[in-house]
């Protein structure tokens, strides 16, 4: 990709931007209580209940479910562990 000279310097910094927002979301989720008391990679709050996400999407769509799977291994990126549901609609 053929990057025009006055963008470089903003390409540069955009690359941090993951970064950024992942860190970010850690120390919220870290300040809010939310830790991996127990060591499995999954966050738990203050009275060691797990924190746990359910999801609903069409099993089988050429989209949602894609994206299902994107939010999912985010989520699981930063702690949060996911039940993903399947249904068909």
């Amino acid at each position: 990709m053929a990057v025009p000279p006055a963008f470089k310097n903003i390409i540069q910094k955009i690359r941090w931007i993951p970064y950024i927002i992942l860190k970010s979301k850690n120390s919220f989720l870290d300040e809010a209580g939310y830790k991996d008391v127990n060591g499995d990679g999954y966050r738990e709050d203050k009275n060691g209940k797990p924190f746990e996400v359910r999801i609903a999407a069409m099993a089988g769509g050429d989209i949602a479910e894609p994206l299902a799977q994107f939010y999912i291994q985010q989520w699981k990126e930063i702690g949060i562990k996911v039940y993903f549901l399947q249904e068909d609609l």
